[in-house]
């Protein structure tokens, strides 16, 4: 393995050797590029602040870069990640993909049989479980999280609903429109939910808005019952006071 290391730098850093004097330096156990005294299995040390490491391929007449980095954990099969660099200028796709698993040992990785996990586009798209990411994190599976803050700067948020000039639908207007719509007013139907998917920011602004105005229509029941209440005493107590005139007679 160790010899196989040399053979990758020595490839990977060829040219530099001839046409900028970098210099290898192999202890025994640790190998360095541009350092002394190297203390890791690979250590490459730069004096310019933009100085890098690279790694390319050509493939194909597409002019496809298709480099991998390979990380193995140990000798058995599908036990491993992989790192690569998507340069597809003929269909302009550029991405950088993270993979696990592919078939074969440490020796002799195939890498035609790795799973992409996680994709970043050119444009800074997150795509996991989807290689078209098309926002800024895009996953196409289920996601669990202990809390969710969603910032809201520049959302109408519905306590316009409170204000005396706010227009409530009546309730019988209210009927007439679940019956003939099967939905409530503002909020999208199962067939929009369906096609279009929810943005949960301005879904739950709706939703909000809807307790808002089932709170206005129980606190104008509430004033109903009262006013039936206080009539219904005020007959009650003519009633008893005609009975007691009745019974003087």
């Amino acid at each position: 393995m160790k010899m196989k290391i040399k053979i990758l730098i020595s490839l990977l850093t060829l040219n530099s050797i001839f046409t900028m004097n970098a210099q290898i330096i192999d202890t025994g156990n640790n190998v360095g590029i541009g350092i002394n005294n190297p203390e890791k299995k690979l250590q490459v040390n730069a004096s310019k602040n933009d100085a890098g490491l690279r790694l390319h391929a050509l493939n194909g007449d597409n002019n496809t870069d298709t480099p991998y980095l390979l990380l193995t954990g140990g000798y058995q099969a599908n036990n491993g990640v992989a790192m690569r660099g998507v340069n597809d200028q003929t269909y302009g796709r550029k991405a950088l993909v993270f993979y696990s698993g592919w078939n074969g040992d440490t020796d002799n990785p195939q890498i035609s049989n790795l799973q992409e996990r996680l994709r970043i586009s050119s444009t800074g798209l997150i795509g996991i479980g989807t290689n078209t990411p098309q926002y800024k994190l895009d996953v196409c599976g289920v996601i669990r999280a202990k809390e969710i803050k969603v910032d809201l700067q520049g959302t109408c948020v519905p306590d316009f609903v409170f204000k005396k000039d706010y227009k409530l639908m009546s309730l019988n207007e209210l009927e007439k429109f679940v019956t003939s719509k099967e939905h409530l007013p503002e909020i999208a139907s199962e067939k929009e939910m369906l096609e279009s998917g929810l943005n949960i920011k301005d879904f739950q602004m709706k939703l909000l808005q809807k307790m808002e105005e089932m709170t206005l229509y129980i606190i104008e029941q509430n004033k109903k019952s009262e006013k039936q209440e206080h009539e219904l005493k005020i007959l009650k107590d003519e009633i008893m006071k005609l009975k007691s005139a009745k019974n003087k007679k």
